[in-house]
C-alpha cells in the first residue's frame, strides 16, 4: 500500500497500528483493516492522531514467549 510504520497485536487481542503515508493510502489502509485478512473477525476501528514519528519502513511487530 506504500505506507510506512508498525503493526502488532496487542495482550487483550486486539491489533495496534501507527501508520503514515498519503491521505489516499492511509485510507486504502483503513478500508483494508475493517475487513481484515482472511479468517479475522473485526469488530470495530477506531482511529487517532498520533505524533510525528518518521517511519522507513513498514514493519509488522512479533513477540514471541
Amino acid at each position: 500500500m506504500g505506507i510506512t510504520g508498525w503493526v502488532k497485536n496487542a495482550e487483550d487481542g486486539n491489533v495496534e497500528a501507527m501508520a503514515q503515508g498519503s491521505k489516499e493510502q492511509l485510507q486504502k489502509f483503513i478500508d483494508w483493516c475493517k475487513k481484515g485478512p482472511p479468517k479475522a473477525i473485526v469488530t470495530g476501528v477506531k482511529i487517532a492522531p498520533a505524533n510525528d514519528e518518521a517511519f522507513e519502513k513498514f514493519t509488522i511487530i512479533r513477540k514471541w514467549m
